[in-house]
Protein backbone atom coordinates (compact mmCIF):
# COMPACT_ATOMS: atom_id res chain seq x y z
CA UNK A 1 0.00 0.00 0.00
CA UNK A 2 2.87 2.17 0.99
CA UNK A 3 4.91 2.05 -2.75
CA UNK A 4 1.87 2.34 -4.83
CA UNK A 5 0.86 5.39 -2.54
CA UNK A 6 3.86 6.68 -3.69
CA UNK A 7 3.60 5.84 -7.12
CA UNK A 8 0.67 7.53 -7.36
CA UNK A 9 2.05 10.45 -6.15
CA UNK A 10 4.83 9.97 -8.46
CA UNK A 11 2.47 9.74 -11.41
CA UNK A 12 0.84 13.12 -10.06
CA UNK A 13 4.30 14.91 -10.70
CA UNK A 14 4.71 13.44 -13.54
CA UNK A 15 1.73 15.23 -14.86
CA UNK A 16 2.54 18.49 -12.84
CA UNK A 17 5.54 18.30 -15.04
CA UNK A 18 3.92 19.18 -17.99
CA UNK A 19 2.49 22.34 -17.05
CA UNK A 20 5.61 23.66 -14.48
CA UNK A 21 8.13 23.02 -17.57
CA UNK A 22 6.00 25.46 -19.37
CA UNK A 23 6.92 28.23 -17.10
CA UNK A 24 10.11 27.65 -15.74
CA UNK A 25 11.81 25.67 -18.39
CA UNK A 26 13.65 22.62 -18.54
CA UNK A 27 16.68 23.53 -17.46
CA UNK A 28 15.89 24.92 -14.49
CA UNK A 29 13.53 22.43 -13.62
CA UNK A 30 15.55 19.62 -13.59
CA UNK A 31 18.06 21.22 -12.55
CA UNK A 32 16.63 22.22 -9.39
CA UNK A 33 14.63 18.88 -9.13
CA UNK A 34 18.30 17.61 -9.18
CA UNK A 35 19.95 19.31 -6.77
CA UNK A 36 16.64 18.63 -4.25
CA UNK A 37 17.26 15.08 -4.71
CA UNK A 38 21.10 15.42 -3.72
CA UNK A 39 19.61 17.09 -0.76
CA UNK A 40 17.02 15.00 0.60
CA UNK A 41 19.05 12.45 0.15
CA UNK A 42 22.05 13.39 2.36
CA UNK A 43 19.21 14.42 4.87
CA UNK A 44 17.56 10.76 4.84
CA UNK A 45 21.49 9.53 5.34
CA UNK A 46 22.28 11.15 8.19
CA UNK A 47 18.98 10.67 10.07
CA UNK A 48 19.24 6.89 9.12
CA UNK A 49 22.75 6.79 10.10
CA UNK A 50 21.62 8.11 13.62
CA UNK A 51 19.01 5.89 14.45
CA UNK A 52 21.45 2.99 13.61
CA UNK A 53 20.67 2.86 10.20
CA UNK A 54 17.02 3.03 9.34
CA UNK A 55 15.09 5.76 10.08
CA UNK A 56 11.32 5.47 11.05
CA UNK A 57 8.43 4.57 8.99
CA UNK A 58 6.87 7.92 9.58
CA UNK A 59 10.05 9.73 8.40
CA UNK A 60 11.22 7.25 5.66
CA UNK A 61 7.78 7.30 3.55
CA UNK A 62 7.19 10.74 3.31
CA UNK A 63 11.08 11.47 2.34
CA UNK A 64 11.13 8.62 -0.27
CA UNK A 65 7.97 10.30 -1.72
CA UNK A 66 9.23 13.19 -2.28
CA UNK A 67 12.70 11.73 -3.52
CA UNK A 68 10.39 9.75 -6.51
CA UNK A 69 8.41 12.93 -7.60
CA UNK A 70 11.40 14.92 -7.84
CA UNK A 71 12.92 12.01 -9.75
CA UNK A 72 9.56 12.37 -12.39
CA UNK A 73 11.00 16.02 -12.52
CA UNK A 74 14.58 14.64 -13.71
CA UNK A 75 14.32 11.94 -15.87
CA UNK A 76 11.99 13.37 -17.90
CA UNK A 77 13.43 16.69 -18.76
CA UNK A 78 16.70 15.53 -19.14
CA UNK A 79 16.11 12.46 -21.42
CA UNK A 80 14.21 15.69 -23.73
CA UNK A 81 17.06 17.97 -23.83
CA UNK A 82 19.86 15.38 -24.43
CA UNK A 83 17.19 14.21 -27.92
CA UNK A 84 17.08 18.49 -28.20
CA UNK A 85 19.68 18.82 -30.74
CA UNK A 86 19.36 14.85 -32.61
CA UNK A 87 16.47 15.50 -34.13
CA UNK A 88 17.88 14.67 -37.82
CA UNK A 89 18.94 11.00 -36.18
CA UNK A 90 16.51 10.69 -33.82
CA UNK A 91 15.89 6.99 -34.11
CA UNK A 92 19.40 5.96 -33.51
CA UNK A 93 20.04 8.61 -30.44
CA UNK A 94 16.88 6.95 -28.64
CA UNK A 95 18.31 3.77 -29.20
CA UNK A 96 21.65 4.68 -27.39
CA UNK A 97 19.97 6.96 -24.69
CA UNK A 98 17.57 3.62 -24.09
CA UNK A 99 20.43 1.40 -23.79
CA UNK A 100 22.79 3.57 -21.69
CA UNK A 101 20.07 3.97 -19.57
CA UNK A 102 19.21 0.36 -18.96
CA UNK A 103 22.75 -0.66 -18.62
CA UNK A 104 23.76 1.90 -16.81
CA UNK A 105 20.58 1.34 -14.34
CA UNK A 106 20.92 -2.61 -13.89
CA UNK A 107 25.25 -1.87 -13.64
CA UNK A 108 25.12 0.57 -10.98
CA UNK A 109 22.00 -0.90 -9.16
CA UNK A 110 24.24 -3.95 -8.87
CA UNK A 111 27.19 -2.10 -7.24
CA UNK A 112 24.90 -0.87 -4.72
CA UNK A 113 23.27 -4.38 -4.27
CA UNK A 114 26.16 -6.07 -3.78
CA UNK A 115 27.10 -3.53 -0.48
CA UNK A 116 23.44 -4.32 1.25
CA UNK A 117 24.15 -4.82 4.65
CA UNK A 118 20.57 -5.07 5.66
CA UNK A 119 20.01 -1.71 5.96
CA UNK A 120 19.36 1.98 3.88
CA UNK A 121 22.53 3.14 3.58
CA UNK A 122 24.04 2.02 0.92
CA UNK A 123 21.27 3.10 -1.69
CA UNK A 124 21.64 6.45 0.52
CA UNK A 125 24.79 6.66 -0.03
CA UNK A 126 24.55 5.38 -4.09
CA UNK A 127 21.84 7.73 -4.35
CA UNK A 128 24.23 10.80 -3.13
CA UNK A 129 27.48 9.53 -5.30
CA UNK A 130 25.04 9.35 -9.01
CA UNK A 131 23.60 12.59 -7.99
CA UNK A 132 26.84 14.14 -7.31
CA UNK A 133 27.78 12.92 -10.68
CA UNK A 134 24.81 13.87 -12.44
CA UNK A 135 25.57 17.08 -11.20
CA UNK A 136 29.19 17.45 -12.41
CA UNK A 137 28.23 16.02 -15.55
CA UNK A 138 25.11 19.01 -16.34
CA UNK A 139 27.86 21.55 -15.21
CA UNK A 140 30.05 19.97 -17.67
CA UNK A 141 27.82 20.07 -20.63
CA UNK A 142 26.03 23.19 -19.86
CA UNK A 143 28.53 25.33 -18.59
CA UNK A 144 26.25 26.14 -15.44
CA UNK A 145 23.37 25.43 -13.84
CA UNK A 146 19.62 27.03 -13.97
CA UNK A 147 20.86 28.54 -17.29
CA UNK A 148 17.77 29.59 -19.29
CA UNK A 149 19.20 30.88 -22.32
CA UNK A 150 17.79 27.89 -24.85
CA UNK A 151 14.21 28.09 -22.92
CA UNK A 152 13.16 30.49 -24.14
CA UNK A 153 9.50 30.02 -25.91
CA UNK A 154 9.52 29.93 -29.62
CA UNK A 155 8.32 33.46 -31.23
CA UNK A 156 4.36 33.79 -31.68
CA UNK A 157 3.67 34.42 -34.89
CA UNK A 158 1.84 37.71 -35.65
CA UNK A 159 -1.86 37.42 -37.06
CA UNK A 160 -2.39 38.86 -40.64
CA UNK A 161 -3.75 42.54 -40.32
CA UNK A 162 -7.74 42.56 -41.04
CA UNK A 163 -8.73 43.41 -44.40
CA UNK A 164 -5.25 42.51 -45.90
CA UNK A 165 -4.55 39.99 -48.35
CA UNK A 166 -1.23 38.70 -50.24
CA UNK A 167 -0.59 41.03 -53.00
CA UNK A 168 1.18 40.45 -56.30
CA UNK A 169 4.46 41.97 -57.01
CA UNK A 170 4.93 44.70 -59.78
CA UNK A 171 7.22 42.20 -61.53
CA UNK A 172 4.26 39.85 -61.23
CA UNK A 173 1.76 42.18 -62.56
CA UNK A 174 4.77 43.28 -65.48
CA UNK A 175 5.52 39.40 -66.23
CA UNK A 176 1.35 38.44 -66.59
CA UNK A 177 0.59 41.26 -68.78
CA UNK A 178 3.61 40.78 -71.07
CA UNK A 179 2.64 37.30 -71.65
CA UNK A 180 -0.53 37.54 -72.53
CA UNK A 181 0.70 40.28 -74.93
CA UNK A 182 3.08 37.69 -76.19
CA UNK A 183 0.52 34.85 -76.65
CA UNK A 184 -0.88 37.63 -79.30
CA UNK A 185 -4.69 37.08 -78.20
CA UNK A 186 -6.42 39.94 -76.81
CA UNK A 187 -6.66 40.11 -72.97
CA UNK A 188 -10.30 39.24 -71.78
CA UNK A 189 -12.20 41.55 -69.80
CA UNK A 190 -11.84 39.33 -66.65
CA UNK A 191 -8.15 39.21 -66.87
CA UNK A 192 -7.85 43.41 -66.84
CA UNK A 193 -9.55 43.44 -64.45
CA UNK A 194 -7.62 40.95 -62.10
CA UNK A 195 -4.41 42.48 -63.62
CA UNK A 196 -6.09 46.31 -62.27
CA UNK A 197 -7.04 45.01 -58.75
CA UNK A 198 -3.73 43.50 -58.19
CA UNK A 199 -1.74 47.09 -59.15
CA UNK A 200 -4.15 48.64 -57.09
CA UNK A 201 -3.52 45.95 -53.77
CA UNK A 202 0.40 46.85 -54.91
CA UNK A 203 0.97 50.10 -54.65
CA UNK A 204 -0.49 50.61 -50.98
CA UNK A 205 1.92 47.89 -50.09
CA UNK A 206 4.81 49.50 -52.36
CA UNK A 207 4.20 53.01 -50.24
CA UNK A 208 4.30 51.62 -47.07
CA UNK A 209 7.21 49.81 -47.57
CA UNK A 210 9.06 53.29 -48.38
Amino acid sequence: VVFSATAVFMSAASFLNSKLVEKLGMRRLSHGALIGFLSLAALHLVVAYAMGGAAPLWFFVPIMTLNFCLFGFIGTNFNALAMDPLGHVAGTASSVLGFMQTFGGGLFGAAIGYFYDGTVLPMLVGFIILSVSSLICVVLAEGRLFDAKYDTPAPRRRAPAPNSCPAASGREISLSAGALAYRGSRPSRAAVQTLASQAAMTTPSLSRGV
